[in-house]
């Protein structure tokens, strides 16, 4: 039993050491802000201002500072957390710009879903990443088809089977339709 127990407890310290590597001060890393991963830059807390610190009976585990904003995201621990380039980063991206893109649309210029897209390319710079990332795959929005009510009448007609289609085809009958 004491094999075992000094094994976990050799993992258990072995984990800690590269959660303290991977999310240590001036890391890049994607922490939850609401419903989104958001990109943000851990910090050291010890090096706070003395009215922050004040406030805290213990010591939160990470500290975050997301881009271009004044206050910090304090977690007890890294469930919210991810390394920048991690296996979720096009996921979270995915997210983020749909949601950066909606907001726009309904008129938002300014704000926290506006500054997506720069801050994403700003982690991108900082990582040695690809700084052109969103005019990629599958990144890039695609052009909205636009159709006219006729194209919508003529798309949306029955075609009754046996009957030429345009192009030369025909609908399959009971006939000839295949299994």
């Amino acid at each position: 039993l004491s094999g075992k127990k000094e094994i976990f407890e050799r993992f258990e310290r072995k984990k800690a050491e590269e959660m303290s590597d991977k999310f240590a001060p001036g890391a890049i890393v994607w922490a939850k802000c609401g419903q989104l991963y958001w990109p943000a830059e851990v910090v050291d807390f010890d090096k706070l201002d003395a009215e922050i610190k004040e406030d805290f009976s213990k010591k939160p585990e990470f500290v975050v500072k997301f881009f271009d904003e004044d206050g910090y995201e304090f977690l007890k621990n890294d469930k919210n957390l991810f390394p920048y380039n991690c296996e979720k980063k096009v996921e979270f991206i995915k997210k983020g710009i749909a949601k950066s893109r909606n907001k726009s649309k309904e008129g938002a210029t300014t704000g926290w879903f506006a500054k997506f897209p720069q801050d994403v390319v700003r982690c991108e710079k900082i990582t040695g990443g690809d700084v052109k990332i969103l005019e990629k795959e599958p990144f890039v929005e695609k052009p909205v088809e636009k159709v006219t009510p006729r194209q919508e009448i003529v798309r949306d007609e029955p075609v009754e089977k046996g009957t030429k289609r345009k192009g030369g085809g025909s609908t399959p009958t009971s006939a000839n339709a295949s299994p």
